[in-house]
C-alpha cells in the first residue's frame, strides 16, 4: 500500500469521539476476520482483517477500531455469515457487496477483490441475504431466492455445480422470507414455518436426514413453526415459535448443544434451553438470547469466543456472566459480538486482526467494550469548508505533519488512540506542527488540533 502524501479537508468543529458507555450502533454483523455495524444515521462501520478489502474502506488496510464503509446510506440490514466479504442491505432494497471475489461472490460479474461496496444491479427489492464462505445468497420479496459465487458443491441451488459471478435463481424454492448460509451450504426459512436446505452435506448440515449433497432445496426433516435460522460453518440452528432452539450438522465441539459431540443429519434439540429470542452461529460455536435479555453459548472456545472465561469447549448452553438486557448478537469464525438494549456494544475471542475493535490486538475470553462505535470523527471521506486542516502522508509509518490553511495559529496538539487514551500532548508555536506516532502501534488515532477558535479532530491510520 503506497505512503504517498494525501491531503484530508476538515471543518472546524469538535468531533472528538464519544467515549460514553453506549454507542448509537443499531445492528451488528461479523465475519470471518471482521465486524461491521450500523450506525444510527444508516451508516455503515467496519474493522478487523481487511486483506480483500472486506471492510469496504476504499484500501486493504487492517483497523483495530470502527471505520467508515464508503459510500453506503440508507443501510438497514447487514447479512451475517462467514468468508472475507461482506454485504449490506439499503431501505430501498438494494444489495451491496464488497471484499473477497474469486469465485463471484460479490455479483458484480467479476471475479475483482473490491475494496469498495458495488452494487448487485442484477437484484432488487432485496428482503434478506447470507454470505457463505465464497457463495452469497439473497432473499426478495417476491419469496425467490438468489445466489452467486462458488457452486462446487451445489451451494447456488440451481441444479448445477458451475460457479456465476452474477445472481442466479434457486431451482423449485419460493414462499423464503430469510435465509443463511455456511462455509458452502445454503439454508431458507419459508413463510409456512419450515426450512429448506442445499449443498454441501458431508456432516448433515442439509439436515435432510442424509450425507449426500444436494443441488437443489431439499426440506429439513421434522422441522416446522420456525422463526428464525442461523449457520455455523458446518451446522445449522433454527428458532421455533415456542421458543426452543434446534440444530443439526457439524458437532466435532458441541456447537449442536445437545450435550454430545456426535454429528447429526437431522435436527436435535438444544437442551435445557427454552424461551429463546434470538440466534446466532459462528464457526464452530452458537449463540442464543432468552427473552430475559441473558446471553447463552455453546461449542468451540479455543479462542475465547464464548465470552465465559477460559478456553473449554462447552457440550451445552451457558450463560455469559456481566451481560444482560442483550438485544442483538453475532458470531464471527473466532469472535462473537453483542449489542444490548442501551446502546453499549461488546466483543470477544480472537483479536489478531483486530476483530474485537477496542483499539488492541489483544485476545479476550471476556466481554470488552467497543467504545469508539459509531464516534462522529470516524468518516475518512469528508470534504467540507471553514478551517482546513491538512494531515500527510495519512496512512504514515511514523511522523505526520499538520497544517492549517488559513491564518489561525495553532496553540496545542491532542493524540488519542482509539480507546481514548492520550498518546501524545504538544504546545506548538507555528502554523505546522508535527505528530510522531512512531513509538505507536499499528491502529487508529485521532489527532486534536487547538487554536484559539476551537478545535479540530480527525482520524490518522497508523500503519
Amino acid at each position: 500500500m503506497s505512503n504517498a502524501p494525501q491531503l484530508l479537508s476538515l471543518l472546524f468543529a469538535t468531533i472528538i469521539p464519544s467515549l460514553a458507555c453506549t454507542t448509537n450502533a443499531q445492528v451488528i454483523a461479523g465475519g470471518g476476520g471482521h465486524s461491521l455495524l450500523i450506525c444510527a444515521n444508516s451508516n455503515v462501520q467496519s474493522w478487523g482483517n481487511n486483506g480483500s478489502g472486506e471492510l469496504g474502506t476504499g484500501n486493504f488496510i487492517s483497523f483495530n477500531a470502527p471505520v467508515a464503509v464508503v459510500g453506503l446510506t440508507g443501510v438497514f440490514a447487514l447479512p451475517h455469515g462467514c468468508g472475507a466479504h461482506s454485504l449490506a442491505i439499503t431501505t430501498s432494497g438494494e444489495l451491496w457487496a464488497w471484499g473477497s471475489n474469486p469465485y463471484g461472490q460479490v455479483g458484480d460479474g467479476t471475479t475483482i477483490d473490491r475494496n469498495a461496496p458495488v452494487q448487485i444491479t442484477a437484484l432488487s427489492a432485496v428482503i434478506d441475504a447470507a454470505r457463505g464462505n465464497y457463495h452469497t445468497v439473497a432473499a426478495k420479496s417476491d419469496g425467490t431466492v438468489w445466489t452467486m459465487g462458488s457452486n462446487t458443491e451445489g451451494q447456488l441451488g440451481n441444479g448445477t455445480n458451475t460457479d456465476s459471478s452474477v445472481p442466479v435463481q434457486v431451482a423449485n424454492l419460493t414462499g423464503v422470507y430469510a435465509v443463511s448460509a455456511g462455509f458452502d451450504h445454503s439454508v431458507a426459512l419459508r413463510t409456512d414455518g419450515t426450512v429448506w436446505g442445499w449443498g454441501n452435506n458431508t456432516y448433515g448440515q442439509v439436515g435432510n436426514g442424509t450425507n449426500n449433497d444436494a443441488n437443489t432445496p431439499v426440506q429439513v426433516n421434522g422441522l416446522s413453526g420456525v422463526s428464525a435460522i442461523a449457520s455455523g460453518r458446518y451446522h445449522c440452528m433454527a428458532l421455533k415459535n415456542d421458543g426452543t432452539v434446534w440444530t443439526w450438522g457439524y458437532n466435532q465441539f458441541g456447537q449442536l448443544g445437545d450435550g454430545t459431540i456426535v454429528y447429526s443429519n437431522v435436527p436435535v434439540q438444544v437442551s435445557g434451553l427454552t424461551d429463546v429470542a434470538a440466534i446466532a452461529g459462528g464457526q464452530y460455536h452458537s449463540l442464543a438470547i432468552k427473552s430475559d435479555g441473558t446471553l447463552h453459548v455453546w461449542g468451540r472456545n479455543a479462542q475465547g469466543q464464548l465470552g465465559i472465561g477460559g478456553s473449554t469447549d462447552q457440550l451445552l448452553p451457558v450463560q455469559v456472566a456481566g451481560l444482560s438486557d442483550v438485544h442483538t448478537i453475532a458470531g464471527g469464525d473466532f469472535h462473537s459480538m453483542a449489542l444490548l438494549n442501551s446502546g453499549a456494544l461488546w466483543t470477544w475471542g480472537n483479536n489478531a486482526s483486530g476483530t474485537l475493535g477496542d483499539g488492541t490486538n489483544v485476545n479476550t475470553d471476556v466481554p470488552v467494550q467497543v467504545v469508539a462505535a459509531c464516534a462522529p470523527a470516524q468518516s475518512i471521506n469528508a470534504v467540507e469548508t471553514d478551517m482546513v486542516l491538512m494531515i500527510h502522508p495519512n496512512p504514515t509509518n511514523g511522523a505526520v505533519t499538520i497544517q492549517l490553511d488559513r491564518a489561525q495559529q495553532p496553540e496545542s496538539i491532542l493524540v488519542r488512540n482509539a480507546l481514548g487514551q492520550a498518546v501524545l500532548r504538544s504546545t506548538v508555536t507555528g502554523a505546522t506542527c508535527t505528530a510522531d506516532l512512531s513509538a505507536q502501534p499499528a491502529g487508529l488515532y485521532h489527532v486534536t488540533l487547538r487554536t484559539s477558535h476551537g478545535s479540530t479532530t480527525r482520524m490518522v491510520v497508523k500503519e
